[in-house]
């Protein structure tokens, strides 16, 4: 996989499409993002791999969350709205998170709750395609701008679906995937057709843990990073004081 050939193929504006092509998927897509360049070439790197869709490996039918009104907040409660705001860094923030009724909850959570493990996918707007996974247990009801996937853990690995959204790849597939105009969308019907790598639960866990100790070792750089500016900083305020 050549990164930067895909990037390179990301950046580019003007394209030209054979009629007969646009009638090589379901809906008779015609937009410029279905057929760019960087969504061919997703297919292409994916064709090369035995694949499984989403919908094969999910406990629950993929779904949006639920809506709310102003009535449904309440204050010092124990259960919570998870909107996109609480889900931005990648993991659920409660802080960031409103709380709601227990009534709320208790009308919702059957099919909207969100569970630890769960990944959730942000499904319109600017942030479209922006993906969290659920690290706690707690009482949490899904906003209906993102839909849950929870994963059959005897079949798939939720963590590496988590990964697998944040990676350029599947950015590339949701950005040639969304609909719409002045709002863009994505719907559940077209991530249950996403592909996922056919591979062992085995397998799974091995590049799971890689990705872990990369990521570790990043963190661990970045926390080096600020320690050196945190000295630079002190550094210039004794050269301020003199």
């Amino acid at each position: 996989f050549n990164m930067v050939e895909f990037k390179m193929s990301k950046k580019q504006r003007i394209l030209s499409v054979n009629f007969k092509d646009l009638g090589n998927n379901d809906d008779l897509r015609a937009s410029f993002n279905f057929h760019h360049p960087a969504h061919l070439k997703v297919k292409e790197i994916l064709s090369r791999i035995p694949l499984v869709k989403i919908k094969n490996v999910v406990s629950l039918p993929i779904r949006l969350g639920a809506t709310i009104s102003p009535t449904d907040y309440s204050e010092n409660s124990d259960y919570y709205f998870i909107s996109p705001a609480g889900m931005a860094k990648g993991y659920i923030e409660l802080e960031n998170s409103q709380e709601v009724s227990r009534e709320y909850f208790e009308n919702n959570k059957d099919r909207s709750a969100c569970l630890m493990d769960d990944v959730l996918l942000r499904r319109s707007g600017a942030s479209i395609g922006k993906v969290a996974i659920c690290d706690m247990r707690e009482n949490l009801i899904v906003s209906d701008y993102m839909m849950r996937i929870r994963a059959d853990k005897k079949k798939y690995s939720p963590t590496l679906i988590f990964y697998l959204f944040t990676s350029s790849i599947y950015q590339a597939l949701i950005f040639s995937n969304k609909k719409g105009l002045q709002l863009a969308n994505i719907f559940p019907s077209q991530i249950r057709d996403f592909p996922l790598p056919d591979i062992s639960l085995a397998r799974q866990d091995q590049i799971v843990s890689k990705i872990r100790t990369q990521l570790e070792a990043q963190e661990a750089k970045r926390a080096g990073i600020e320690q050196k500016r945190g000295e630079i900083e002190k550094i210039i305020e004794k050269v301020l004081e003199k």
